[in-house]
């Protein structure tokens, strides 16, 4: 291995500088930093924007269909059709007083309508035999929207049968969105 000693690189001819070709890694030795501060840097990822609401109010249904839980966060345009949500809901008490609170997201893409953005169920399916039985919510999921435009998170639940709490008075449940760029 050769090593080469230098505190500058610029390019000979363009304004592109390469490193490693195709298939090659480039390792970032503990300890060493990147400075992008007086230009930008591309292809690491980091958090563009965060938006959290908090719900501390009572929301139930008896619905066997998915109803919104009135809980929404909200990025009013996103950097980049290849930018990510990363969703957290925590937190609340869910409960049902007879059987099943089922959850998952749902998210509005400009002045579409809501669509569910992962499997039924896949955030929560809380069996219960009473509502003296209760659980928070913990979620984390990763969104690709694919668009620019305005996006509204929200998540929906619904009952297996009788009636199915989302939150209780009085107990927090968090809803955050972060918009992470490539």
């Amino acid at each position: 291995m050769s090593k080469v000693n230098v505190d500058t690189i610029e390019p000979q001819s363009a304004s592109t500088l390469t490193l490693g070709g195709s298939g090659d890694t480039v390792t970032i030795p503990s300890g060493a930093t990147i400075d992008a501060s007086a230009g930008a840097a591309t292809g690491f990822g980091k958090v563009l924007q965060v938006a959290q609401i908090t719900m501390n109010s009572t929301a139930s249904t008896t619905s066997t269909s998915f109803v919104a839980s009135g809980l929404i966060a909200s990025f009013s345009s996103l950097a980049s059709t290849s930018s990510k949500i990363f969703i957290t809901l925590s937190g609340g008490n869910t409960s049902s007083s007879s059987s099943e609170v089922h959850t998952t997201l749902y998210a509005q893409i400009g002045a579409g309508a809501y669509a569910d953005i992962a499997p039924s169920d896949f955030f929560g399916l809380w069996k219960g035999p009473s509502d003296s039985h209760k659980t928070t919510h913990s979620v984390n999921y990763l969104y690709s929207p694919g668009a620019v435009s305005a996006v509204n998170i929200q998540p929906y639940y619904k009952a297996n049968s009788g009636t199915a709490y989302f939150n209780e008075a009085t107990v927090h449940v968090n809803l955050i969105i972060m918009e992470i760029g490539a």
